[in-house]
């Protein structure tokens, strides 16, 4: 289990897996100014609160294939969910804390050229299946 929240904890998600599929730094614009270092399990879950009227801001860009999760209080970014039912996540493991990230390789991935067939696929593959969103 690993449990990781924003900054003012207001979001928050806790993550059963028996594995982490890596960590992965995306090259894109967004990535780059945010800097998340994105986990999944698929294998696993995912289950993700929110504080009593507290609820995420959800920004999509490029394909449009995914809601990116941020706090509106303190403007950390989560985690991105897919519009697929199931419902699928890619978690920034930096909001559950450097024990979480431990000395786990970081692989610089890049989707620029991917298709959108090819992303739904990949995402379908390798991203956590959500047990419960926000």
């Amino acid at each position: 289990m690993i449990d990781g929240s924003c900054h003012c904890g207001a979001l928050s998600f806790t993550l059963d897996a028996p594995r982490l599929d890596g960590l992965r730094h995306c090259g894109c614009s967004f990535c780059q100014r945010h800097a998340p270092l994105w986990a999944s399990a698929p294998d696993g879950s995912v289950a993700f609160a929110a504080d009593d009227g507290a609820a995420p801001l959800r920004y999509r860009f490029g394909q449009r294939s995914a809601e990116f999760l941020l706090c509106a209080c303190c403007g950390v970014l989560l985690a991105a969910v897919t519009d697929e039912t199931p419902q699928r996540a890619v978690l920034n493991l930096r909001c559950a804390g450097a024990e979480a990230i431990g000395d786990l390789p970081v692989t610089p991935v890049g989707y620029d050229a991917e298709t959108g067939a090819a992303r739904d696929a990949r995402r379908r593959q390798r991203w956590t299946p959500v047990r419960r969103g926000i």
